[in-house]
């Protein structure tokens, strides 16, 4: 067995083996896949670790649990109105036990 420890550049090329083990231990704290990688990036090198981490963190249950559930919606641009009042918008709503009525002329 080879106690060896591979580098290339600075970072540490990660054995098959032990791929998984170092996909939980950059994971620690549930930074979400885009941390995770950018730890990946900074401190060993592995050419499949994106598509581990991206696996693991889609079965991760505590970062699933605080997931956004809704699909952020595209922003629609509208025209500019040629006069004042002409697109209005409205809405109702609660906060702090008190009920607002907000009124927008775009």
């Amino acid at each position: 067995m080879d106690n060896s420890i591979n580098l290339k550049g600075l970072r540490v090329v990660v054995p098959q083996t032990l791929r998984k083990e170092c996909v939980q231990q950059l994971h620690k704290g549930h930074p979400g896949a885009y941390a995770t990688k950018r730890r990946v990036r900074d401190t060993v090198h592995c050419p499949s670790m994106a598509v581990d981490i991206d696996s693991a963190i889609a079965s991760c249950q505590p970062c699933n649990s605080v997931k956004p559930y809704q699909q952020k919606e595209p922003l629609l641009i509208h025209p500019v109105p040629d006069l004042p009042w002409s697109l209005v918008s409205a809405d109702i709503f609660d906060w702090n036990g008190l009920q607002y009525l907000i009124l927008v002329d775009s």
